[in-house]
């Protein structure tokens, strides 16, 4: 399994839509842009599924922890009730959700989500990492990105330690 693959994770947005007039087919579309810091051009469209009257379902991956931006335009009446919620899959948790009712016929949200870290593998939990040359145990919050060497923690090695400098007399 490559690195970008081991850390893939499935995010569902999930918008749902409560109408009060039955005659309007409702619209709905979104976009998510996991390059914050990128050009214009890595926004992508997602592909959302209707699932439940006026329930849309859709999914994206997302590759590393950090800010995404999030667009979607709705097309409904003024006074619709909406929902929306962003699910991983990895954490088991959701990450943001809001609701509100549509000001006019046709709206966009856009706002911005944070997507956490993921705790390591409890393997890899007291590994010990290595980096210029100090010694520091790994936690999920860590961010080494170049270590220069990774070896699992076993037992303590007894520290040699410098010649205690003789006593002044």
């Amino acid at each position: 399994m490559s690195r970008s693959a081991s850390h893939r994770r499935p995010i569902q947005v999930s918008l749902t839509l409560q109408l009060e007039r039955e005659q309007v087919v409702p619209e709905v579309r979104a976009w998510v842009d996991l390059a914050i810091g990128g050009r214009l051009h890595c926004e992508h469209e997602l592909q959302l599924d209707l699932l439940d009257r006026w329930s849309w379902h859709g999914e994206f991956v997302a590759r590393e922890p950090g800010p995404f931006l999030y667009r979607v335009a709705i097309r409904a009446h003024a006074g619709a009730h909406w929902s929306l919620c962003m699910h991983d899959h990895a954490l088991e948790r959701c990450l943001f959700s809001d609701a509100d009712e549509l000001a006019v016929d046709k709206s966009h949200l856009v706002g911005s989500v944070v997507l956490p870290g993921i705790a390591p593998s409890p393997r890899w939990a007291d590994a010990l990492v290595l980096v210029r040359g100090r010694a520091a145990l790994a936690s999920g919050r860590a961010s080494i990105k170049a270590p220069t060497a990774v070896q699992p923690a076993g037992p303590s090695r007894p520290r040699s330690r410098p010649p205690a400098a003789a006593p002044r007399r």
